[in-house]
Parts: C-alpha cells; structure tokens; sequence
C-alpha cells in the first residue's frame, strides 16, 4: 500500500492597482487650431523613461488608459515644431485627467530642387508674401525707446518711423495697414492709426504680413500686423520689473514705468488667468526759443486674459485691454508755447 500525498497550490490573484484616464489636447497658435500626427509620449514626473506613446487624433486629442494613480508629464513632438512639455499634472483613482498643450512653430528649411526651365510668354510672376516675426523677449534684452509693441515693428524689415513718430509699413502709409490680436480688428476708425496699448509683458509676438493674400484679413492695403500675447500659465508666477526710474543729468525723473504681471491657474487644468498692470510717467523735450516746460504723459495701462478649456473639442479665450491716459501740452512744439496747447485726456 503507496502513501497517498496531497500537495496544495495556492495561487494568489495579482492586485489590480487603481487607474484613471488621461485624454490629452494638443494645440498651436494660442490654441486656435487643434495639431494632428503629434507624436505624445507619458512619463512618470522626475523620470526619463516614457511608458506610453501614441499619435493624436484629427481633431489633436490622444488617449491613454489604464493609467496608475501618480503624477505624469507629457511630452508633444512633431517636426516644424518646437518639442514641449506640459506641468506636472495627477491622475486618480476611477478619474479623468484632461491636459491642455500648445505647441510653437519653428522654422524647418524644406528642401528646394531648382530646374532650369525657359518661361512661357503667358506665364505669371506672383511674388510670395513672407511674415516677419519679433518676439516680445526683445523688449527685456534690447535698449528700445518704449516698451509696446509699436517699439518691436522698427526692428522688423520694411519697417520705419516716419518724421510725424507714425510707423510707416512696407512703404505704405500708416493708414494702410491693419492691426490684429486675438483675431479682433484694432484700428482707429476715424484716423486709421493703431488703436491699442498692451503693456510689453503682455506681448508674446508681433508679426507683419505683407500684403497677404487671403480674404479672413480683409480692410488693409499693404500689411497686416498680429500681435500674439501670453496665456496663464498651469503654476502661479509672479514677475515685478521697470521699478527703476529714468533720470536726467539734472536729477529730473524722465520716466517712470513700473510694472507687474501674474499667471496661474483659476482652476486646475481648466481655467487660466494672465493680468499684466504698468504704470507710466513719462516726459518728452521739446526743442523751443525759450524755456518751456516739457510734455507729460501718464497712463495706467491693463491687460486681462482668461482661458478656459470647457471640454476636450471646446476651448474660449477672453481678452480685456484698458489703457486710459492723459497728456499735457500734447501739440507744444518749437513755434507753439506750452500756454497755447491743448492737453489729451483718454478714458
């Protein structure tokens, strides 16, 4: 008679980690246009190794579940554009993390093939309409006389002020052109000139298109002009500047343009903040036979923008711009004393 032995196995299920969603939207030009065939890597935050990659969608939306609870970062790449990463952002439990990330053009030179080839007498030459860009980080590094946009366009070519202080475009009048932000026309309607003042913190970008051909710009003659400002940002920032005075040689105050900027979240990943205040005191000589007092602005210029995310196809943006002013002795100059002008007031 054999023993009989029993053996036991006991296999212990693997316990299921809880997980949640992560839906991704990926976006360029202030997030006016959803980017396709993005290339979107997930990692862990504070690590380099990527545990999920995939393409976005037509409409510039990815996917990935099935993700343990922790805190991620996303990655967006493709070729013409800069690579960017998001915040860190948490995934919980049973929950759905939506992450909003816009991407930047860069310049990517195409290939050229040149064929020599003889013209047909009927053939018609078209002259290609290429912009001209100028980051508003200029306004921190270069010695400008003014800190707006108006002080970036003589940087750009075809640009120059005339002898009137009016910016003159690609050989136009500065009645000519066109000036844009946000996709909202900004031009005096009485005078044609730029009617808009955005303090240089504001400013992401200004472009000149000259003489572009499609009709979404309309009411122009030689040049479009787009300012691009800043959105808020998925962390609080906080950034004084300009606190130090201008000063004559005799101790005068010549300008005076403190200014302050915060970014931040009103609410995780849905809705963001940028308010940018600038306080400017500024007096300009005016070359006279006597001794005259010299022009004085002051203004207190503001800029509000709020984005919102109200679902993965839907995004709003909202802008509010006031830049009240007053100037004395606004028309004073050399044959005209300072009891003889008029002042300018602006609300």
């Amino acid at each position: 008679m054999f023993p009989l032995i029993l053996t036991f196995f006991l296999c212990a299920a693997p316990s299921l980690q809880p997980a949640g969603r992560v839906v991704a939207t990926i976006t360029t030009l202030e997030g006016t246009v959803h980017m396709p065939g993005v290339q979107v890597d997930l990692r862990v935050a504070g690590q380099t190794v990527v545990i999920a990659q995939t393409l976005t969608d037509a409409a510039g939306q990815v996917e990935f579940p099935d993700v343990p609870a922790g805190r991620y970062i996303i990655t967006a790449n493709r070729p013409g554009f800069l690579p960017k990463d998001s915040a860190a952002f948490d995934v919980k439990a049973g929950e759905v993390a939506r992450v909003l990330l816009d991407i930047r053009l860069t310049f990517t030179p195409p290939p050229v093939e040149v064929t020599a080839t003889a013209a047909a007498a009927t053939d018609s030459i078209q002259p290609v309409s290429i912009s001209d860009m100028v980051s508003g980080s200029v306004l921190d590094l270069a010695p400008l006389p003014g800190d707006d946009f108006r002080s970036l366009l003589p940087l750009l070519p075809g640009v120059v002020r005339g002898p009137d202080g009016r910016l003159r475009v690609k050989g136009g009048n500065p009645t000519q052109g066109a000036v844009q932000m946000s996709s909202a026309g900004l031009n005096d309607p009485s005078t044609g000139d730029f009617n808009v003042e955005v303090p240089g913190q504001s400013i992401e970008s200004v472009e000149v298109l000259p003489n572009p051909f499609a009709a979404e710009y309309g009411r122009f003659s030689t040049s479009i002009t787009q300012i691009r400002t800043k959105r808020g940002t998925d962390e609080w920032q906080i950034k004084p500047g300009n606190f130090i005075p201008r000063i004559t040689k005799s101790f005068e105050i010549r300008a005076f343009e403190p200014a302050l900027s915060i970014r931040g979240p009103l609410k995780a990943e849905r809705l963001f903040i940028a308010q940018d205040i600038q306080y400017r005191y500024v007096t300009t000589s005016v070359n006279t036979p006597t001794d005259q007092p010299d022009m004085r602005m002051r203004s207190f210029d503001s800029f509000t923008r709020l984005d919102a995310i109200l679902s993965t196809r839907h995004l709003i943006a909202a802008t509010v711009v006031a830049f009240p002013r007053d100037v004395d002795r606004l028309t004073m100059n050399t044959f005209r004393p300072a009891e003889t002008t008029q002042g300018f007031t602006q609300g």
